[in-house]
């Protein structure tokens, strides 16, 4: 049954199955050394930070066992990993989060929450800071929003349960300016464009704009890439995930 629901979404949707499969096929991909290491590079050239001693200690922290674990335990009961941010990704927003050391930081999207309790525990280390996630309602069948965080955390949590078309610019106008902002929720180029646009008016001057979701198909573009592009914006891609600095 699922094979045949695929092949009929294949066929009504052709772009959209090959560009999923090709993203897959990328963050799936063992991640080369020498990928993480320009990421590295990246960060202590940038934030002036030593993100190699980050990084060890991330390796070798509480958290990183804890995590593992809960994320084994999850797959055990989705029978998948396909839907839960890769630990690439996750390992990047980290790094990234303990080295801008933001102090507001909003989220799109959450599921089981791989890459909030990626950011949660950053902020938690830097000794500062909140992160605000939007995600539609739980589904009951299914593990519950936060899965993967962990409850030391949830003090700098905040999460709103909501259509981010709503909630989004109400929570910016609340907030008025944000340091971070992370986009992992409807990944439609029209929606993806939508939010990068609201949040870019929000977040501070040196303030980073991120997206999850960024790889396309070569002969076809990203939203990500055409808004930094048409607002001038410097920007990087490591593996999925999209980094840019706003002026």
């Amino acid at each position: 049954m699922k094979n045949h629901k695929l092949l009929l979404k294949s066929i009504r949707y052709p772009t959209q199955v090959l560009t999923k499969l090709y993203k897959l096929l990328i963050e799936q991909r063992t991640p080369d050394t020498k990928e993480r290491a320009n990421f590295l590079e990246f960060l202590s050239t940038n934030f002036d930070v030593d993100a190699k001693t980050f990084y060890s200690a991330y390796l070798n922290s509480e958290f990183k066992s804890w995590y593992d674990s809960k994320k084994s335990e999850l797959i055990k009961m989705i029978g998948h990993s396909s839907d839960t941010t890769f630990n690439f990704d996750c390992e990047t927003l980290y790094l990234l989060v303990r080295a801008l050391k933001p102090s507001i930081v909003v989220e799109t999207g959450t599921l089981y929450g791989a890459s909030s309790s990626h950011i949660l525990e950053a902020i938690k280390k830097n000794g500062s800071g909140k992160l605000y996630s939007i995600d539609l309602p739980h589904d009951p069948n299914m593990p519950p929003k936060g899965f993967l965080v962990r409850e030391a955390a949830l003090d700098r949590w905040e999460l709103i349960i909501g259509d981010s078309t709503v909630l989004l610019p109400k929570l910016l106008n609340q907030l008025s300016h944000i340091d971070l902002f992370f986009h992992d929720s409807l990944h439609t180029l029209e929606h993806m464009y939508w939010e990068y646009n609201i949040a870019f008016k929000h977040v501070n001057q040196n303030g980073v704009l991120s997206s999850h979701d960024v790889v396309s198909l070569p002969f076809l573009k990203n939203a990500f890439l055409i808004f930094c592009e048409r607002h001038h914006l410097n920007y990087w891609i490591f593996r999925n995930i999209g980094i840019a600095f706003c002026k």
